[in-house]
Formats: structure tokens, sequence, C-alpha cells
């Protein structure tokens, strides 16, 4: 109520409201949504048809003022095809399961909030704030657009951060000393500090998290829906993050019917979290699952036909991008364009079996072209996407 009552809503009325010790947080939000439908409603029903016509050239000229152009991704060659994050518009995103596409979206989140400063909220329904967490740390410890300002250079995989396991200056796992019985002969505060005392990398990934703490302070949100992920539910959430947190980029993990796997409900869920986004001014990365026959698909045969319950979700969106692993016996039918940094020239590059490559296919793309297969070298271990050019088929 705090919160309303600071942007301007008359919270002081449902204070007094003789029902107000019964009330919980969502059922206040629904008094306010209430009363604002109402109003929404009214202004509506006068609104008449614009004249696109008129004043095309100041239309023209103000782009020279502002350009329409979203927020920086990480990702160059999809941030000029989508010309960034812009509010109003949704990106919806799809891989096989497993293949990586909560993590993607974590490095999204995570760079919008810790480089570009801006908050953001993400909704998820299949994992858990731990996990997440987890995967923050991961991703903003290796990954180099993250380097570059905490200017802590190394690597480290997630599951020796969620084990616990940190090596001394030669290479050796310090562990807790145990007794010849198995248990623990040094307590938790000791074992830190023989941490703190012969662990480099210890010590650094510390200098991470407290960067990342001062960073993201207020900014990036995080909410479990995976008891409820109806629309009215994400509605609720998308509306209550605009309305009380001021929040404009946004993210929703997995995609999916909510207690049904009929195609229409995928369908009415991508609708609904378009209509949101254009009506809240905000932008949303959405994720969903591919059928599982897509693995033999080849990278340049990728299509909505691939995606799991509900190709014709490819009629409401602004893009839609769909993303897979590249098997290591089919590098040989492939090359990537990359570019020379100093002198920008086209480079073809033969895919090196010692990497890892996912390819992504955009294929709706209304904000610009979709000619383009970004090919990026990964590393699910460390949460690292880079993109290095786009991938052609070899000659």
């Amino acid at each position: 109520l705090r919160e309303y009552d600071r942007v301007g809503f008359p919270a002081s009325k449902i204070m007094n409201s003789k029902k107000f010790d019964t009330l919980t947080a969502n059922d206040i939000y629904r008094l306010i949504r209430i009363k604002a439908d109402k109003i929404h409603t009214v202004i509506n029903a006068g609104e008449d048809a614009v004249e696109l016509t008129k004043d095309t050239t100041s239309h023209v000229k103000k782009y020279l003022v502002s350009p329409d152009m979203g927020l920086k991704m990480p990702w160059s060659i999809l941030n000029e095809m989508f010309r960034g994050c812009r509010l109003g518009k949704v990106v919806f995103n799809g891989f096989l399961s497993n293949a990586g596409k909560s993590r993607n979206l974590m490095l999204l989140a995570a760079y919008i909030t810790l480089v570009q400063d801006e908050k953001f909220l993400l909704l998820s329904n299949e994992m858990d704030e731990d996990d997440l967490e987890s995967c923050l740390i991961t991703t903003v410890v290796n990954n180099k657009c993250f380097q570059e300002l905490h200017g802590i250079k190394m690597n480290k995989p997630e599951k020796e951060i969620v084990l616990g396991a940190y090596k001394d200056k030669n290479g050796e796992y310090i562990r807790r000393r145990v007794n010849d019985s198995g248990h623990f002969c040094e307590s938790e505060e000791e074992y830190e500090q023989r941490l703190l005392r012969d662990s480099e990398e210890y010590n650094n990934i510390l200098k991470v998290t407290e960067w990342i703490d001062k960073k993201r302070n207020g900014k990036l949100f995080f909410k479990d829906v995976g008891s409820d992920y109806s629309d009215q539910t994400l509605e609720l959430e998308f509306r209550k993050a605009k309305m009380v947190h001021g929040i404009q980029y946004c993210a929703y993990d997995t995609m999916k019917g909510y207690r049904t796997d009929e195609w229409s409900a995928l369908k009415q869920t991508a609708t609904k979290i378009k209509e949101l986004m254009k009506e809240l001014h905000m932008f949303c990365w959405s994720v969903f699952q591919l059928v599982d026959e897509t693995v033999f698909t080849d990278v340049f045969e990728l299509s909505s036909n691939n995606i799991a319950n509900a190709k014709q979700m490819k009629h409401v969106v602004d893009v839609l991008m769909i993303g897979k692993a590249i098997r290591k016996n089919d590098y040989h039918k492939y090359q990537y364009i990359s570019f020379d940094d100093d002198w920008g020239e086209p480079t073809e590059c033969d895919l090196d079996h010692s990497k890892e490559y996912f390819a992504i296919v955009v294929d709706k793309n209304r904000g610009g072209n979709k000619k383009y297969i970004p090919l990026f070298e990964i590393n699910l271990d460390y949460n690292v996407w880079d993109e290095v050019g786009y991938l052609v088929k070899k000659k």
C-alpha cells in the first residue's frame, strides 16, 4: 500500500475499509485494477480512429531525434535484426527440452540488469529461486561483458559453485577437514577462514557476488508461478510489475498451456502476453519448447512446424526464434561468417570440433530482416553464449 500511495493511488480509502484486515496483497491489487479498468473502458469508448496519412513529415523527423531502437542486447547480430529490446514488443524463443533456454534467458536478464541498469522481472514455472540465483552467479562470473565491468577474469563451472568446491594456488581442491570417523572436525567458520586464506578462486567469486549485489539492488525481480501460471496470474504479475515497481523489461519461462495440452491454450497465452506488452508498453522475452523430433531437423529447415502443440502461435508474435545445438557429426555441412575486428572483412570459418555450437533461426521478425542465422559458441557449464557470426551451408 505504501508503494501504491507513493505513486498517487488513494491508498487511505482501502486502509479505512471494514474488510481491510482480511485482504491479501492480490486482493488490494484487484480492487485498484477494477477501478482502473472502469476508467479505461470509458476512455476507450470515446476514442476515435486516427487519420494515418496526417503529418507524415513530422513522423519522419521525430526519428532524427529519437531513432526507433530498443535497449541493447548482448548479441550484436540479433540486436541489429530486432533493433534491440523495443517496448511494446515480444520475442518468443523456442529450444528443445534441456537445451539451455532458461540459461540463455538468464544471460539476457543479467545483461539488462547489470550492464544496462534497467529493472527486470522474470516469471518462471520451471526453475526455482535457488537454481536461478546459481545460474546468475555463473553467468556473471564467466561472460566477458560482465568481466569487463567487475574486473575478475576467470572461469568457474556452475557445478563447482553449487558444490562449494574451490582450489588453492596449486590447483588442488580445498576440502573441509574430517576425522577418522568421517565426521567434520573443522567448524564452518574455520573452513571458510581457510578458504579465504588459501583460495584466490574463492576470494574472486566473492568479489563478483559483492559486485552483483551492489549493481542489481532493487532491479532484478523473480516470481515463481509454478503453482499457477494461468493467463489471469500472468496478467496480474505483469500489471503489478509495471504499476508498483515501474518495470519495463520482463521474461516468462516457460510458456505452456496451464493444466492442458491443447494447442489453443498456448496460442491464447501468446496472444495475451502480446496484448499486455502492447498495452503496458513493456518488452517481454518468452521461451517455449520445441517438439522432440526437432533434433533430427536440419538447421536450415527449422520453422514454426517444430513448435510443440501450437505452430499457429507464429501468427500473433512480433519475433519468433527457433534454435538448436548443432551435432558434431554435422559440422562438416556448415561454415560461419565472422567479421575481422580490425578491418570488418567477412571471413569464412569452419566449425571447430573442440567446441559446441548453437544456431538460432529467426522464423518471423516484424522489426527487420530474418536472412541471417546467428551462430553461438556455447558452454552450458559456464553459461557462455558467444555470438561468433552467422551460419551458412558449406560450398
